[in-house]
């Protein structure tokens, strides 16, 4: 895109226009050069109103009893003061191509739209007065053609003579906000969780296949159902889950060291588990303006590019997988022209048993059926013993040389039985082959965990060490002396 802006022109503005409400942030042309081309610029700046020191602009509008339009916070007064009805859905109906309803009236939803971003702009003319606005950048939630339509309509009627515009979808303004960083702080690879909508958790991992190439990036998302009526550890558990679906997806290779948090839903201390497992190694930024400043940076690039005389760079979105969070992770595939790659190091267990200076284990035999069978079975045995990265090295043998599944789930039930959480979550990481294996690993434990929780051994464990706690010192003797003798008898039978 070649931009011709006008003489004088000076700030670059990114408009987020999303259900409910509208944000702008703004960069002056001068302060902002620097960039991925340089060593520094100044993060775009969040326009505020100065009477509640939100930047959010309700977006809504009403007819007052002269016919005129209201926007924003003055319809919301206009229409709880005199029951005006009140047009809530103004995006959908751009999005849709379908008319706006107002009371008893159908309306062209492109004039609506075009006063209430004049009235949005309006309320930020001290600070960014309308001639000197060298492009202006809206992101949406989609950017549907009958959006992309409507919003280059509505900025026609707007009088901004000589400025430009673009219209992104909120994937792209995250793209652009990662790569316009400074070197310093460009976080690459990168997960968002946005939570803006009504009831739904959008979770997006972004990464470059190749570093050298920044114009290149793939995306994959998935959806999930997140009432607010759901109790906090509910939405706990969600949110959870669907982080490490989607950072464990097979055919995404990001490292993911920064996640960001869109919207003010995250706010609250409902996220405890997650937020543990969210944070763990991990730079972790909240925050509802993150559409806005991208979009601004977006204008940015598009000038820089300009004066490099360049055309702009080529942006590719990687196909989504199917947007049903009960199926995501089992349907999702890696992109056909792509193989499961090697680790370029040695993986952690050769790692650390180089390290060890401990030699090849004399029970991995040849690759033979009946070999294989007898590695499974030492790994089983190591297992039973609690010696889980003894067993995971002869699982590991079985599943390189035969791909047997179940040598897959067994691997992956002894690492996330012996090492850190932190450490699997990597490993799975670096062979997305054994994701559904890991699945299901964690899906054993758990029902091993709840049946022995239920059992008979946990009640007994409980009530011993309510005896204990009691201080019932004659109960507690005679049912450890009763305990003693029932297994003494157990243990003879088993001889």
């Amino acid at each position: 895109m070649i931009l011709s802006r006008k003489e004088g022109s000076e700030y670059l503005v990114g408009m987020d226009l999303q259900k409910g409400f509208c944000q702008i942030s703004m960069l002056h042309e001068k302060a902002a050069h620097g960039g991925i081309y340089g060593s520094a610029r100044s993060d775009p700046e969040t326009l505020s109103l100065q009477e509640d020191q939100s930047g959010d602009v309700p977006l809504l509008a009403c007819k007052d009893t002269r016919g005129l339009w209201l926007f924003g916070r003055e319809a919301m007064a206009a229409s709880g003061a005199q029951g005006l009805p009140l047009c809530t859905d103004l995006l959908d109906c751009c999005r849709e191509g379908r008319q706006v309803l107002l009371g008893e009236e159908s309306l062209d939803p492109l004039p609506v739209l075009s006063g209430f971003m004049d009235y949005a702009l309006s309320l930020f003319s001290d600070k960014i007065p309308r001639d000197k606005i060298a492009l202006l950048v809206c992101t949406v939630p989609v950017l549907t053609p009958e959006m992309q339509e409507a919003l280059q309509g509505a900025f026609d009627s707007l009088s901004m003579p000589g400025a430009g515009l673009r219209c992104l979808s909120h994937t792209d303004s995250f793209y652009y906000y990662i790569l316009m960083q400074s070197r310093e702080r460009n976080p690459g690879d990168a997960v968002l969780c946005d939570l803006s909508g009504e009831g739904r958790l959008t979770v997006s991992t972004l990464y470059f296949p190749d570093r050298r190439d920044s114009s290149r990036y793939e995306v994959r998302s998935g959806s999930w159902n997140l009432p607010s009526s759901d109790p906090p550890s509910r939405k706990d558990q969600i949110l959870f889950q669907a982080f490490r679906d989607m950072t464990m997806l097979p055919g995404v290779k990001g490292t993911f060291k920064t996640v960001f948090l869109a919207g003010d839903a995250f706010r609250g201390r409902w996220m405890q588990q997650s937020l543990r497992y969210i944070g763990q190694g991990r730079k972790v930024y909240q925050g509802n303006n993150l559409y806005s400043k991208g979009a601004a940076l977006c204008a940015l690039h598009e000038m820089e590019q300009e004066d490099r005389g360049a055309a702009g760079i080529l942006v590719r979105e990687a196909p989504l997988p199917e947007k049903r969070a009960e199926a995501l992770p089992e349907e999702a595939k890696a992109p056909e022209a792509e193989a499961p790659r090697e680790a370029p190091v040695q993986r952690p267990l050769e790692a650390e048993r180089a390290a060890s200076g401990e030699e090849a284990s004399a029970e991995e035999p040849a690759k033979d059926p009946a070999g294989m069978e007898a590695l499974l079975s030492a790994g089983k045995a190591h297992a039973r013993q609690f010696r889980y990265k003894q067993a995971a090295r002869c699982f590991q043998k079985v599943f390189k040389e035969t791909g047997d599944p179940e040598a897959g789930v067994l691997l992956m039930a002894s690492l996330h039985l012996g090492l850190p959480e932190d450490v699997c979550f990597s490993y799975v990481q670096r062979h997305p082959e054994l994701y559904l294996a890991s699945k299901e690993a964690e899906k054993r434990i758990q029902e091993a965990d709840s049946a022995y929780r239920n059992g008979s051994e946990a009640r007994m464990i409980r009530r011993l060490r309510q005896l204990k706690r009691e201080e019932r010192t004659g109960e507690l003797d005679a049912l450890l002396a009763y305990r003693l003798t029932e297994a003494a008898l157990q243990f003879r039978s088993d001889s």
